[in-house]
């Protein structure tokens, strides 16, 4: 019986923690719009479109002891927006 109260326990913080997943999300985006993304195209767009427009896009992420390096593609629509982005953030 105490099995199953735990399992069903850590089954409700799992569906909080889904639940709450999607503000967190939005709240993310709209602090990168008003941190990183002032005087850029992408400064009154609504999260779902800075989202699709700037961090849905094929990169590669290099990991190394000293550094974290993400390499764009090469048809990345905005490279210099995201640059900017990831600039005014590294501060």
């Amino acid at each position: 019986m105490r099995k199953n109260w735990r399992h069903n326990a850590v089954r409700l913080e799992d569906e909080k923690q889904r639940e709450a997943q999607p503000a967190l999300d939005y709240t993310r985006m709209s602090r990168l719009r008003e941190i990183a993304l002032t005087n850029t195209e992408l400064a009154k767009a609504c999260a779902a479109t800075s989202r699709v427009k700037l961090l849905k896009f094929a990169a590669a992420v290099v990991r190394n002891t000293r550094r974290v390096r993400i390499l764009l593609a090469s048809h990345h629509l905005r490279p210099l927006v995201f640059k900017s982005a990831a600039q005014a953030l590294a501060l």
